[in-house]
């Protein structure tokens, strides 16, 4: 849900475009008439996915700008696609932006979690979340890791030369998103770049040999985390960030009013 600012607030915000406010229900059918035309048709292989995943934040930043002012319903949202203003709004240090609060239904499958918590509270959820994810954490996993994808490689022994499908492998991992996302684009990436994929390899060759990998040495798997990074620039499992202004605030040369929905591009 997005915050109800009265369009007639804005008026007085300066160097702003976007396309006109809409009685009730603000732009959200040109989102939806636009949104279904895009994914109407196969799409060719390609790393502009901006077209297709948020086609109205491509045609309103292509026509207005790199920050471009929209409406949901009543509710007024930012477009920032500027990596200046970005991380300002982020570690703003005074608590004006927050995070969007988790409502309704979504409040009651997920709870109150870290990703909906602010303050005080959200820094003892973080640092509980370190403590699990901690390296000494994770090692205790490392041999688990290793038992699974020794018994996936045996059972692929029999398929030698032949086109297997391997996104069932990992389809299921985190429910399907963030981590499940980002291991797809990564697979794909490395069969359309196999030059890429003969350097990862050799990578691991020359750090493990024959041994089994450990924590301390895929820390060092420097190319892997290069290819790791570069898919989540071409494809980020999350396309947006969202804050909230509960103040006014300044953001570069404009301030806004209170209320404000900052809608943040991974793009």
């Amino acid at each position: 849900m997005v915050d109800s600012t009265p369009h007639t607030e804005f008026d007085e915000i300066t160097g702003i475009r976007g396309p006109s406010y809409k009685f009730m229900h603000g732009n959200t059918k040109e989102i939806l008439t636009m949104t279904k035309e895009a994914r109407s048709k196969p799409m060719e292989l390609s790393h502009d996915t901006l077209p297709r995943l948020l086609p109205h934040v491509h045609s309103w930043t292509k026509l207005y700008g790199m920050i471009t002012l929209f409406w949901i319903g009543p509710g007024a949202v930012l477009i920032t696609m500027e990596s200046e203003i970005v991380p300002d709004v982020l570690n703003h240090k005074d608590g004006a932006y927050q995070r969007q609060k988790i409502e309704g239904l979504p409040k009651k499958l997920f709870g109150e979690g870290i990703v909906g918590s602010e303050g005080e509270k959200w820094a003892k959820l973080r640092k509980i979340a370190n403590h699990t994810f901690h390296a000494d954490s994770l090692k205790d996993m490392i041999p688990a890791m290793i038992s699974s994808a020794e018994a996936m490689l045996l059972r692929r022994r029999d398929y030698e030369g032949q086109e297997i499908e391997v996104y069932e492998e990992f389809r299921v991992l985190a429910s399907e998103e963030t981590t499940a996302t980002l291991l797809a684009w990564t697979v794909l990436l490395l069969a359309i770049h196999d030059d890429w994929q003969e350097k990862a390899r050799k990578e691991v060759f020359e750090l493990f040999g024959q041994d089994k990998p450990g924590l301390d040495g895929i820390a060092r798997l420097k190319t892997m985390n290069m290819i790791i990074n570069e898919s989540l620039r071409l494809y980020p499992p999350i396309t947006s960030l969202s804050r909230i202004a509960r103040r006014e605030t300044r953001v570069g040369k404009l301030t806004f009013p209170a209320n404000i929905f900052n809608f943040l591009s991974q793009f």
